[in-house]
C-alpha cells in the first residue's frame, strides 16, 4: 500500500511561470509615448534565446491559426518557418540588443500585442532568490532561479507580467508545492497575514514579492487613469479611478483589488513506479494515485491534504469526480494537466526523454501563449461585465454608451474570441479546458445574452420615446392642420380675412385635443 511520503518523491524536471495581471496606460492606436520609459529596461521578448531557443520559437509560431498569430507572435508575422526565415530573426535579435529605444519604439509601437523580456544587466540584479517562511516557529527556505521575466501589454489596457522559476538544486514535489503557494501570494489575503520574505541576491531593495513585482513593473503600470476604450465606458477603469502615482501601484484601488496574487502555471516531471499509477489509495476520493497528486499540486493545498484523515481540506468523491471530468487534461499515458480559475498544472509521472525535453518545450512555448491569451479573453469579459452593471441617470447617455458597448463586444467577439486558435487538435482541446478551468464560456454567453437584452430594451424604449413624439404631433397638429385648411378653402379675400375667428377656432380646436388626450391618458 503506498503512502504520502511514496508520492514524494524528487522531481526530474521542473519549472512554474507566475502570472501577473496589472494595468497599464498604452493606448491601442497613436504614438504609444509610454513606451520610451519601458524600452530602457526592457527588450522584445525573443532577444533573450540563444540560437536554439530563436528556431524553436519561430516553429512554435506556426502553431497558431493566422488569425491568432498575429496576436500571439506578431513580430513573426512576415517570417517564415525556413533557414532563410530563421537567419532573418538572428539579425533582427542581434540588432534589437543594441537598439535605442527610440529604434525599438518605431520598429514594435504598431504591434498589437507588446511582448517584452527584461534587459540582461537588469535581469542579473533579480535573477537569484531566497524565499523563507517563519510559521508558528517552523521556518522554511527555497532557493530560486528566475529563467527569464517578461511583459505582455495586451489592447485595452490589460498586462502581464510573467515569471519562470525553477527550484535550485533537486527538489522534491511537496517543495514546489510549498514554493508556489507562498510565492504566489502578493498582497497578504486578510488583516494580520505573515508574508514569506523574498531577496534578491543582487538587489538590496527587494524584500518580499510585493517588492519584486513593484520594481519589475515600475513605468510599466497605469498612472493617473486607465486608458478607457473608444468612446466606450469602461467600468473596471472608470468606476475604480486611479490616484496620481505617488503611491506604488499595488498601494492603489486596482492593485489592492486585481493585484493580491500571481496565476500559477506548473510544471512537474516524477517517475513514478508503474505500481503506484495503478494502485488506489484506502479512503481517497480520487481514482488513483495521480489524480490524488495533480489535485494538491494544482489547488496548492499541500502533498497529503486530500487524504481522508486531511479533515477540512479532503473533498467529497462527487467533488472530486466532477473536477477530474470538467478540468483535467487527460491526452496522453505518461502526463495530465489540470485546468483551474488561477491555476494551470502539468504533471509527467514518469521520466523519458519526451517529459524531459519535448514536453516542457510545448508547455512553455504553446500552451503557456495559448494560457495568457484565454487569461486575457477572461479578463475582458469580466470588464464587459462590470460595465453592465453601470447605472446612468440619462437615458440618451444610455443608449449611447449601450450601443457604443455592443460595438466594442462585436470587436472583441470578432477580434478575440476565436473557436478555434489553432490548427492541431490537442491545442484546440487544451485551449477548451483553459476556458472551461477559468469559467470564461459561461461568462462570455451571459454577457452577451446580458449586451443583447439591454440593447433590445433600450431600442425598444427609444422606440417607445419615438411612437410618443410621433403620437402627441399627429394628436394635436393634425387638428390644427384640418382648420387651417378648412379657412385657406372658404376664404378668399385675404385682405379682410377674419383673424380673430380664425384664432377662436383654433384654440378651440387646441382646447379640445387637450381635453381628449387628457381624458384617453388617464383611462
Amino acid at each position: 500500500m503506498i503512502n504520502d511520503e511514496d508520492l514524494n518523491r524528487p522531481l526530474e524536471h521542473h519549472f512554474t511561470i507566475f502570472i501577473y495581471h496589472f494595468f497599464h496606460s498604452i493606448h491601442e492606436h497613436g504614438p504609444k509615448h509610454e513606451l520610451h520609459g519601458i524600452f530602457r529596461r526592457w527588450l522584445p521578448w525573443f532577444t533573450r534565446l540563444e540560437a536554439g531557443g530563436l528556431k524553436a520559437a519561430l516553429d512554435d509560431s506556426y502553431f497558431f491559426l493566422p488569425f491568432a498569430k498575429r496576436f500571439v507572435f506578431p513580430e513573426f508575422q512576415s517570417i517564415l518557418n525556413s533557414p532563410e526565415g530563421y537567419d532573418q530573426l538572428a539579425r533582427t535579435a542581434e540588432r534589437f540588443r543594441t537598439a535605442s529605444p527610440g529604434e525599438l519604439h518605431a520598429a514594435l509601437a504598431a504591434y498589437p500585442v507588446i511582448h517584452l523580456a527584461l534587459r540582461p544587466e537588469e535581469f542579473d540584479r533579480v535573477k537569484d532568490l531566497e524565499l523563507t517562511q517563519d510559521f508558528r516557529g517552523e521556518a522554511v527556505s527555497y532557493r530560486a532561479v528566475l529563467d527569464w521575466a517578461d511583459l505582455f501589454f495586451f489592447p485595452h489596457g490589460s498586462g502581464f507580467l510573467v515569471l519562470k522559476v525553477r527550484l535550485a538544486g533537486t527538489p522534491r514535489l511537496s517543495d514546489v508545492i510549498e514554493f508556489n503557494s507562498l510565492f504566489r501570494q502578493v498582497l497578504p489575503p486578510k488583516v494580520g497575514w505573515k508574508m514569506a520574505d523574498l531577496r534578491a541576491k543582487n538587489h538590496p531593495g527587494i524584500h518580499s514579492v510585493r517588492d519584486l513585482a513593484e520594481h519589475l513593473l515600475s513605468d510599466a503600470t497605469a498612472d493617473e487613469a486607465l486608458p478607457a476604450r473608444e468612446g466606450a465606458i469602461d467600468a473596471a477603469r472608470q468606476a475604480m479611478s486611479f490616484q496620481r502615482r505617488e503611491a506604488r501601484y499595488l498601494e492603489s484601488e486596482l492593485g489592492q483589488i486585481y493585484g493580491d496574487r500571481f496565476f500559477v502555471y506548473s510544471y512537474s516531471c516524477v517517475d513514478y513506479p508503474d505500481e503506484f499509477l495503478a494502485e488506489r489509495i484506502p479512503g481517497c476520493s480520487f481514482d488513483d494515485a495521480v489524480d490524488k497528486v495533480l489535485y494538491e499540486y494544482g489547488t496548492y493545498t499541500g502533498l497529503g491534504s486530500s487524504s481522508v484523515t486531511a479533515g477540512n481540506l479532503c473533498p467529497s468523491a462527487e467533488y472530486a469526480t466532477r473536477l477530474m471530468r470538467e478540468n483535467r487534461i487527460s491526452l496522453w499515458r505518461n502526463w495530465r494537466a489540470l485546468a483551474l480559475r488561477e491555476t494551470a498544472t502539468f504533471l509527467a509521472f514518469k521520466e523519458n526523454e519526451f517529459n524531459r525535453a519535448a514536453l516542457p518545450q510545448n508547455i512553455e512555448n504553446d500552451y503557456l501563449n495559448l494560457y495568457v491569451y484565454t487569461l486575457y479573453q477572461k479578463i475582458e469579459l469580466f470588464k464587459f461585465s462590470s460595465e453592465l452593471l453601470l447605472e446612468e441617470n440619462n437615458p440618451r447617455q444610455n443608449m449611447r454608451s449601450t450601443r457604443l458597448l455592443v460595438d466594442n463586444f462585436t470587436e472583441f467577439r470578432n477580434r478575440f474570441w476565436f473557436v478555434e486558435i489553432t490548427k492541431r487538435p490537442q491545442g484546440d482541446f487544451i485551449y477548451e479546458k483553459y476556458q472551461e478551468g477559468m469559467q470564461s464560456l459561461p461568462l462570455f454567453e451571459a454577457v452577451n445574452r446580458e449586451i443583447g437584452e439591454l440593447n433590445s430594451y433600450y431600442e425598444m424604449k427609444l422606440s417607445r420615446k419615438t411612437n410618443s413624439v410621433l403620437a402627441v404631433l399627429t394628436f394635436f397638429l393634425t387638428p390644427l392642420a384640418l382648420t387651417m385648411a378648412f379657412w385657406g378653402m372658404n376664404v378668399f379675400d385675404y385682405e379682410h380675412f377674419p383673424w380673430s375667428l380664425f384664432e377662436l377656432s383654433a384654440a378651440a380646436v387646441l382646447l379640445i385635443s387637450v381635453i381628449t388626450w387628457y381624458v384617453v391618458m388617464r383611462r
